[in-house]
C-alpha cells in the first residue's frame, strides 16, 4: 500500500474511532452531565468496549501520523 493512502486511511480510521467513541459518552449524559447506564453489567461492559476502540483508534492514528511523516521525510531527502 502507498505510504500516503496507507497514512491518510489509518489516521482517518483513527479519527473516526474517537469520534465514534466521543458522541457514544456524550449522548449517554443527563442534563446534569452524569453518565447513565441501564444497569452495572452494562457500563462495565460499554467502559471496556469504548476502551478498546479508544485505544485502537490512537495507534491507529499515531501509525497514520508516523507514515505521513515519513512520506514527508522521503520528500526531502529526495530532492
Amino acid at each position: 500500500m502507498n505510504l500516503s493512502i496507507g497514512g491518510i486511511v489509518f489516521a482517518a480510521l483513527g479519527l473516526s474511532g474517537l469520534f465514534f467513541v466521543g458522541r457514544r459518552r456524550f449522548n449517554r449524559r443527563n442534563m446534569f452531565a452524569v453518565e447513565e447506564f441501564p444497569s452495572y453489567s452494562r457500563a462495565v461492559a460499554t467502559r471496556l468496549f469504548e476502551s478498546v476502540i479508544g485505544f485502537a483508534s490512537w495507534i491507529f492514528l499515531v501509525i497514520g501520523i508516523l507514515a505521513l511523516f515519513a512520506l514527508c521525510l522521503t520528500y526531502v531527502v529526495h530532492r
